[in-house]
């Protein structure tokens, strides 16, 4: 399937904020908007305990079972943090402080596979799951920050990769940087991952 994409985490926040919008002049759903301009696969962020509770996995739920009932396909993108996860900051979440490589691999692992269970379950499975958000320098600092340990890196997407294929077989799986149009880094950086 050609996928037209839109990432629509922030749109229970702006809802909640009564913010309006517009089609033209007519208010509406804003996923039916997308929808009518052909978008047909939404993106979810992820966060593992987020301070305000958007973003969180009960929150995802509810927004892809709105974007499931229009027809769209899921992109579920994992952050494993409280908040944001970029090249700049990948802070595990406060629950996973302290704990050894194999214990993060398990509740990484844990954490995919429960939520990808819940959407399956729930009749919304995903088409792509992302693990990690921008993770050219890693994920889960300072354990697995690539730069330094590959290893630990590879472990971590592991963990999150066969969480989702033994959630959801179909579903695909993104390894995500974001070196867009940057050969020299996007090269260091898969072939360091492969």
């Amino acid at each position: 399937v050609p996928f037209r994409g839109a990432d629509i985490s922030y749109i229970p926040e702006l809802e909640d904020l009564n913010v309006a919008f517009l089609d033209g002049t007519l208010t509406r759903d804003p996923l039916e908007i997308l929808r009518s301009r052909g978008i047909n696969l939404v993106r979810l962020r992820v966060w593992n305990n987020p301070a305000a509770g958007y973003c969180s996995v009960p929150r995802t739920l509810a927004l892809a079972a709105r974007a499931r009932a229009l027809g769209m396909h899921l992109l579920v993108n994992f952050h494993y943090s409280d908040s944001w996860a970029d090249p700049g900051q990948q802070n595990p979440p406060a629950a996973w402080s302290g704990l050894s490589i194999t214990q993060l691999e398990d509740a990484l692992a844990d954490f995919t596979g429960s939520t990808i269970a819940a959407l399956v379950a729930q009749g919304t499975p995903p088409a792509i799951v992302q693990i990690g958000n921008e993770v050219t320098a890693g994920m889960l600092w300072p354990l697995g920050a690539n730069a330094s340990n590959w290893t630990n890196f590879a472990r971590l997407f592991r963990a999150g990769r066969n969480a989702t294929k033994s959630a959801c077989p179909s579903a695909r799986v993104m390894l995500h940087i974001d070196r867009g149009g940057d050969n020299s880094a996007s090269r260091w950086f898969y072939d360091n991952a492969l």
